[in-house]
């Protein structure tokens, strides 16, 4: 999972959809996107020591208002999806919020973040789907020391070692005026075909045949697996 600390109103995105339903065919999903709000799905790919890769999908953001973002990331092989659940996977993400709060500095991000609560962590379902929400707030202090509150929902979907993450920033006033709406936005994400990936270890067999370390045997039941999980289509 991630956490990425923004001021809102300063972001330029050039819209890309302003629809009812936003159905992402790339990376088959959909999701409900507000009237007057608009949707950049322009992707792009960041790795971490935390997860193999993050794939950042679309962003949905109110336009007229500048009081609301939303990210929809992929997050292949992420650490404490992979290594925690439940109560200990809470502890770990809200941890993880505190000490991205605290890393903050003028210098290096524009502003101070200061005041990082959690406010709340609850497991849920979405469509379906297990879920874990956490919701956290913090203050923006900027150089001019203008300080701005926000709010921050954070929506993540185990898929085995991988997740989808939906991440909701908003202006604390907003939030709490536009919560039914936001939840209703994330509430209609729909995973409409899963991301199939090469598991890690077909990687290394792969690797290791070529390398002439394991036998043909071998590389012929990863060939297998992936026929079976429909991944290799024959």
């Amino acid at each position: 999972m991630k956490q990425i600390l923004l001021l809102i109103p300063f972001l330029m995105i050039i819209p890309a959809y302003a629809d009812s339903e936003f159905q992402n065919a790339q990376f088959g999903y959909s999701i409900s996107v507000p009237e007057g709000w608009v949707v950049d799905d322009q992707s792009f790919t960041s790795t971490s020591a935390d997860y193999d890769k993050l794939i950042s999908t679309a962003a949905i953001y109110d336009k007229k208002e500048w009081t609301h973002y939303i990210e929809i990331s992929f997050v292949e092989n992420d650490n404490l999806i992979s290594n925690y659940s439940g109560a200990q996977y809470f502890k770990q993400v809200n941890a993880k919020l505190a000490e991205n709060c605290k890393d903050t500095t003028i210098e290096l991000d524009g502003f101070q973040c200061i005041n990082h609560a959690i406010l709340g962590n609850k497991e849920t379902t979405i469509n379906g789907r297990q879920a874990y929400q956490i919701t956290d707030s913090w203050t923006e202090v900027y150089q001019d020391k203008t300080e701005i509150e926000f709010t921050s929902l954070i929506t993540d979907i185990p898929m085995n070692n991988d997740v989808w993450n939906i991440e909701v920033y908003s202006i604390k006033q907003s939030f709490e005026q536009d919560k039914e709406k936001i939840n209703s936005i994330i509430e209609s994400f729909e995973i409409t075909e899963i991301p199939e990936r090469i598991p890690d270890w077909i990687k290394d067999t792969m690797a290791w045949y070529l390398e002439g370390k394991v036998s043909e045997d071998e590389m012929i039941n990863a060939l297998q697996f992936l026929i079976k999980e429909n991944v290799i289509v024959v």
